[in-house]
């Protein structure tokens, strides 16, 4: 029987489900029996629609495929989980390029970034780009060199991509991609037979396990996947039909996933770890890519900071033209070493930040050392005391001062530390 929060949650989902139209790219005109009409769609679970659940902040987002010949930019949509309309949409732009299409959306666990597949004019490959949810513009990350399908991160910050249909590579197999673009793809192990393509990722933060939803010859499926192990276990088949084309967790147990035909429409169903699935709806978009913002993943670590160290208090003067010292210090639970100190910033903890200061080098102003004798290493890091000052971080009435960044494995952290503020 389903605990209430499984119940809760999948009333969450059917009621989300307001959002995905028509229009198809060449990765989902697949499939040996796609209907040509939703009454052909099988047998659904029925839930109970009980109570609201409190997503807790949590934003859901699509990202929509069009067909080129449609002439229009693709766009970001922010979902309603209380009615499934879109409360608002933005073009999706790349500064200099032509975006044909989105594919394939997932939220870095940490700093909550959307990271996304487009496909550009004139450019056969998918680029792999972050999107700024709140103007539409995306941020080059690199050239995937292959047509991938679905993105999902796991809780430790792994980037996973499934290659589609027309690949350059093996077509449904798995790889890791780098989030900064330093290095090509890594590939891993296939998911399927690669007679149909790769389909729609979704990581369980819960049991750490990889969801796939594919196509195959007996309709749709559903797989677990461990990476650890590469043991890819199936849970359900044929109980839906249509080539899925994105999916995403909303709870432990419940996941949205997103389905286009060749005929033209698309639905959307909520569906359960074990293969059970709510009734399906006719969104207004093409959902190639589905998100929740934050994750699901564990949040933040809380680090210690310590501004100024061996000072007391931690007097600094806004007129300063020298640099601010912040220690980030190791702990039994968090070892400073592990920092990333091109990612970490100070200030207020919203709007502009200020990074870590670079020497005339260009290297930057980060080093080990033993700050608070304890016999363990620390992050020492230096920022510009006019730049705080400039971006209005650090005035008459401010008591304390915010470090944010991602471990080396992005891992995203904060730490807040008491500054005295003199003239």
């Amino acid at each position: 029987m389903m605990s209430q929060r499984t119940v809760r949650s999948l009333w969450l989902i059917a009621l989300v489900v307001g959002v995905v139209g028509c229009g198809q790219t060449a990765d989902q005109l697949l499939g040996p029996t796609a209907p040509t009409d939703p009454s052909s769609s099988p047998e659904t679970t029925s839930f109970d629609f009980a109570d609201l659940p409190d997503l807790g902040g949590h934003v859901l987002y699509s990202l929509e495929g069009i067909n080129p010949s449609e002439g229009r930019q693709p766009a970001l949509r922010e979902l309603n989980p209380i009615n499934g309309s879109t409360v608002r949409s933005v073009d999706v732009t790349l500064d200099g390029e032509t975006v044909v299409s989105g594919n394939g959306l997932a939220t870095q666990p940490g700093s909550n970034k959307l990271f996304a597949l487009l496909t550009l004019q004139d450019v056969p490959q998918r680029l792999l780009v972050t999107i700024d949810p709140s103007t539409g513009e995306a941020t080059r990350i690199g050239n995937t060199l292959d047509k991938f399908a679905s993105l999902a991160f796991s809780c430790d910050g792994t980037l996973y991509g499934v290659t589609g249909w027309k690949t350059t590579g093996p077509p449904e197999y798995l790889y890791t991609l780098d989030t900064k673009g330093d290095v090509p793809p890594m590939p891993l192990f296939p998911l399927g037979d690669g007679t149909q393509g790769g389909r729609a990722l979704a990581f369980n933060a819960d049991n750490e396990l990889l969801y796939y939803v594919t196509l195959d010859q007996e309709g749709t499926a559903l797989f677990s996947v461990d990476v650890g192990t590469e043991e890819i276990l199936p849970i359900t088949e044929g109980n839906f039909t249509g080539p899925p084309t994105s999916a995403t967790f909303i709870s432990e147990t419940v996941m949205f996933v997103a389905s286009s035909f060749m005929s033209g429409f698309s639905e959307m169903f909520m569906m359960s770890i074990d293969g059970n699935l709510g009734a399906p709806e006719r969104p207004d978009h093409n959902a190639k890519g589905l998100a929740l913002v934050p994750s699901l993943c564990p949040g933040v670590i809380e680090v210690d900071i310590d501004i100024k160290p061996g000072s007391d208090p931690n007097s600094v003067n806004t007129k300063s033209k020298g640099k601010l010292p912040v220690a980030i210090l190791t702990t039994d639970a968090f070892d400073a070493a592990t920092v990333d100190p091109a990612t970490v910033t100070i200030g207020d903890g919203e709007g502009d930040e200020t990074s870590v200061a670079a020497r005339k080098n260009g290297t930057l102003m980060a080093n080990l050392e033993d700050v608070d004798d304890d016999g363990d290493l620390d992050m020492i890091l230096h920022f510009d005391t006019r730049n705080i000052v400039s971006v209005g971080d650090l005035n008459g009435v401010t008591t304390s001062l915010i470090v944010n960044g991602l471990t080396l494995d992005e891992q995203a952290f904060t730490g807040a530390d008491a500054v005295r503020v003199v003239h």
